[in-house]
Order: structure tokens, then sequence, then C-alpha cells
């Protein structure tokens, strides 16, 4: 029996090497480097002024950030492994150390006391109907109720702040969880001096649009890395691939996807990177005179005249 198989489909398949990483978009904490044959290094303002700086990574990913970003809170919650449901309110729960009733310092705690504080406070608050979160961006709380008023587009500022300054949110609630927080501290061993969580930020649920809803056309997208890959897969409707930060560029190039992200890698060696036909390196966002900016080199085409929020579409979905 002779074979079916369409010769002029075999002629214009495409080799696996070019389906490996067809688009490789690199996340990092560093400036981008200089690659051989890659534009020179671009300024986007991805958001506008007094925007977290976090908004930037979904900005670029084709999110229009007065439309969809609801503040930081959600990505923080996904960044642990939380999941905010459609009636739920997320806010960014600070450790922060009070005195005399006032927050004279807001403070930073990795993952393992940040779940000591948070199992202590369950214990004192089992009759609320409460969700706590630890994560390598903080602490998250979600409520079972809407948000009430604008979205806080960032973190608000705390330090001077009373402890009874709750200015959103269902009062009686959130001043039993900072009250009932003192003892959690303490029974913690008030890691790194904090006294207290400090609940603000207050988010809704939703706003942000799957990728392969706002780039039409591209069939799959992996997210490659830790935390953040995770909470970006989550928010965006990717696929999440864990990996070390010294395996992040390994495995992305292993991935057969229209677009694989590889979420903040240890390093950014140019060999490394040699080979892949469209590559894009962003980071970090940071926070400018005119609004949120980030750096980024491309590889292969791009839009540069498109907005930002649509700056990568026309790279990622290039033949």
């Amino acid at each position: 029996m002779g074979s079916t198989r369409d010769p002029e489909r075999v002629r214009r398949a495409k080799p696996i090497e070019v389906l490996l990483a067809m688009a490789l978009l690199v996340l990092s904490q560093e400036p981008p480097p200089v690659l051989s044959g890659s534009a020179r290094a671009l300024t986007l303002q991805v958001a506008p002024t007094g925007f977290d700086p976090l908004a930037g990574w979904l900005c670029l990913l084709g999110q229009d950030p007065v439309a969809c970003w609801r503040g930081p809170a959600p990505l923080v919650l996904a960044a642990g492994g939380g999941v905010q449901a459609e009636d739920e309110t997320a806010y960014l729960l600070a450790p922060v150390r009070a005195e005399g009733g006032a927050i004279q310092a807001v403070l930073e705690l990795t993952e393992s006391p940040q779940r000591e504080v948070l199992e202590q406070l369950e214990e004192s608050l089992e009759d609320e109907v409460i969700s706590l979160q630890a994560g390598p961006l903080g602490p998250s709380l979600t409520l079972a109720e809407a948000v009430a008023g604008p979205p806080s587009v960032a973190g608000e500022v705390l330090i001077g702040r009373t402890l009874d300054d709750l200015t959103t949110g269902p009062r009686g609630l959130l001043s039993r969880l900072v009250q009932a927080s003192e003892g959690a501290c303490l029974a913690a061993g008030r890691p790194r001096g904090v006294t207290h969580l400090f609940p603000h930020a207050p988010a809704a649920p939703g706003g942000l649009i799957p990728l392969r809803e706002s780039w039409l056309g591209l069939p799959s997208v992996s997210f490659v890395g830790g935390p953040l890959a995770r909470a970006l897969a989550s928010l965006l409707g990717g696929t999440h691939w864990p990996a070390r930060a010294d395996e992040v560029l390994r495995l992305a190039r292993a991935r057969i996807d229209a677009l694989v992200v590889a979420v903040e890698p240890a390093t950014l060696e140019p060999l490394e990177l040699t080979g892949i036909p469209r590559l894009a390196i962003a980071g970090p966002p940071r926070a400018g005179a005119g609004g949120v900016e980030l750096s980024i080199r491309v590889r292969g085409p791009h839009g540069a005249s498109a907005p930002p929020c649509d700056f990568l579409r026309e790279w990622a979905l290039a033949e």
C-alpha cells in the first residue's frame, strides 16, 4: 500500500528545532543584556503613575492596566498558590511593627514565619469566614464579599497610620483580625519584630483577560519558573512548569509552545539564548516619573509602534 502523506505538506513542515520555543519571552530581575542581532534596548511605559510595578509584567502580556488591573493582591495571592473566587475580595496582609497603636515600619517575612503567624491567627479567628495565605510575595487575606469602592492599584502607604485606620471593607471583622494578629505574632516569637498584620489594598476578582483571548491566534503558552510564573499562569490561563531559578532557561527551551515565558532565571548568559528564532528579554518593571516602566530587548518581528499592552502581540504571533 502506498503512502498517504501529502508531499507538499511534508515539504512545508517545520523541523522540531524551529518549533521549540517559537517565541521565548524572558522576564528577568536583571536589565536585559545586549544580544547578537537584537534591537537596541527600548524603555516602555506600561502603566500610569501610581500603579504597582508588579502590573508591568501583566501589561507586557496584553493587559490594559486601567481596564484590567485590580491591584497587587490577586497576584500576591496567586503567587502563593491561592485562588480568588468571583465573590471574594483579596487583601494584602502587611507584617508591620506598631508602637502606641501606630505603624512604625512595614517588614518582610519569608514563607516559613508567615505560616507560623497565620496558623496562630487562624486558631484565634476560627469562627470567621476568611482565608489566609502565605506566599513568596507576602501574606494575603480573602473575604467572601464583594469589594466596595474603586480598586487599589497599588499598596497603600502604611507608616504613620493607626491600627484602627481601616478605610475599606467590613470594619468589625478587619478590626478583630488586627487585634488577634498581635497575639498571633507574639505566639510565633514576633519574627523580625513584627507585632501585627494589617490588611490593605483590597481587590476584586477578574479584570484580567486570558492571554489566548487577548492575543487571538495564540494556540498555547507555557510559563516556566517559580511562584511568579505560577501566578502569571493562574491569572492569564497558561500552563505552569515549575523550575528552580538555575533550571528556568533549560526547561523553557524544552517546551513546544507558540509562546514560552521564562520567569526570573538565575542568569542571562547570551550563549544560553543563541539559536532561539524569536527572543524578548524584559525586566524589571519599576516606578518611573511618568508611570511604571520596563526595558526590553527584542529579536525577531515586533510592532515597535504598538501601544505598550500590545507591544509583543505581533512578535508572539508572527510566522
